[in-house]
């Protein structure tokens, strides 16, 4: 459940909100992309995409070890991560 939350739902919400937002701001704008919206999404799709490929070690991280999966785990991936960042 921890890793589920954690890393399959939480953050690819993260990627897909970022790319979908950028998306929505070029078609609201005449097709004029906003080259700051652009490159953050950008960035954090990177981000995201090392994040990924790097998974299994974040996993194997001590404080996601010593972590449980509680309510401030749970709350801060499924509402703090997908509304803040």
């Amino acid at each position: 459940l921890k890793r589920f939350i954690n890393c399959r739902f939480s953050m690819t919400y993260w990627q897909l909100a970022g790319l979908s937002f950028c998306y929505r701001s070029y078609t609201l704008h005449d097709n004029t992309l906003d080259w700051g919206l652009f490159f953050s999404a950008l960035s954090q799709y990177l981000y995201l995409f090392k994040f990924f490929l790097w998974e299994m070690g974040y996993m194997r991280s001590i404080d996601i070890i010593v972590d449980r999966a509680g309510f401030e785990i749970q709350w801060g991936c499924l509402v703090w991560v997908p509304a803040v960042y």
